[in-house]
């Protein structure tokens, strides 16, 4: 540690015994950690807060996990291949600190049903083949996101994410696809997605309600985003920044900005609806924009919001074009 000349050295010295205060911390929450799993050198061991994963568990009443609240992280999964964890119907739950289940060696499928409440952050799986699958588990209640994944072609389906401080499931990645999921009341973002490829619905359909911020928020390009419902946002119902995309089905109804707000090249729209959004319906802008029909806005309140006061001349010529615009001055069809 560097401290100028004019420290005072009782000052270092304090500075020293809280660092070695922390270390004295972390090495006694290390050596607490034990190895559970049904196969842990060849026996079943009971899983509890802070517990290394290390094999596959379907969790029950002997897993102290799910009857105490995590003062940190509730499961850290340290596996040398692809495991499963069933929560079999309970709950994992935290004291705002930590993470519910921590990915950091290993494959995980995640099963349902049953939640995760109430940590840091609900699972964070970042890396290489971290995540396989997320099926019909429960996010809530976290001080930052529900779910963080980075990765290459994991799923999650039928899962939600609610009341989360900040995103409900922030994922990144390429190839990775999500259906059947809602993200609901969350501070910031009900879906963060970043990356390439990522299929976003196509059998269900996700659905984003009551966040902070955007109901889907999307960056990088050749997504599909098929179904996507987007109801009572506080920002926009799906904001875009993204290049060859498909958009496919989207319903954007009563956000707090524009229903279906998109950029970039190549981008397709179709069979889309945006209805009662305090800006713009539908508003989708770069080269090779294609309208595939379908589309339409309707009782969006554009620029000059509910109560504006524009002249009767723009108000008319604009109109259409508030509602729904595909390319620079096009009206769908």
């Amino acid at each position: 540690m560097r401290t100028g000349p004019g420290t005072h050295p009782c000052a270092r010295r304090g500075l020293w015994l809280l660092l070695a205060l922390g270390l004295v911390l972390v090495a006694g929450r290390a050596a607490a950690m034990h190895r559970c799993g049904d196969d842990v050198d060849g026996k079943s061991v009971a899983c509890a807060c802070g517990d290394l994963l290390v094999s596959s568990r379907t969790l029950g009443a002997a897993d102290a996990v799910t009857t105490s609240r995590c003062a940190g992280n509730g499961l850290v999964v340290a596996a040398s291949g692809p495991i499963t964890l069933d929560l079999g119907g309970r709950t994992v739950e935290g004291h705002g600190q930590g993470v519910g289940v921590l990915v950091v060696r290993g494959t995980l499928s995640l099963v349902g049903p049953g939640s995760v409440e109430r940590f840091e952050t609900g699972v964070r799986a970042e890396g290489e083949a971290r995540l396989a699958s997320v099926v019909a588990v429960r996010l809530a209640g976290h001080r930052l996101d529900g779910l963080v994944a980075r990765g290459d072609g994991y799923s999650i389906q039928g899962s939600v994410a609610e009341g989360n401080g900040r995103d409900g499931f922030a994922l990144a990645g390429s190839g990775y696809a999500l259906d059947g999921n809602r993200a609901s009341g969350n501070g910031r973002y009900g879906f963060e997605l970043v990356g390439m490829g990522a299929h976003v619905g196509g059998g269900i359909g996700n659905d984003a309600r009551a966040n902070g911020m955007d109901g889907f928020w999307l960056l990088g390009g050749m997504h599909q985003v098929v179904g996507a419902t987007a109801t009572a946002n506080g920002g926009h119902g799906v904001f875009a920044a993204v290049t060859h995309t498909l958009f496919a089905g989207v319903e954007a109804d009563a956000n707090g900005r524009s229903g279906l707000v998109a950029s970039g090249g190549g981008l397709v729209v179709r069979d889309s609806t945006a209805t009662g959004n305090r800006t713009f319906g539908i508003w989708v802008m770069g080269p090779g924009v294609e309208d595939g029909g379908g589309n339409h806005g309707v009782d969006n309140a554009g620029l000059m919001g509910p109560s504006g006061h524009g002249s009767e001349m723009m108000s008319t010529m604009m109109a259409p074009l508030v509602q729904c615009r595909i390319g620079m001055m096009g009206e769908c069809r």
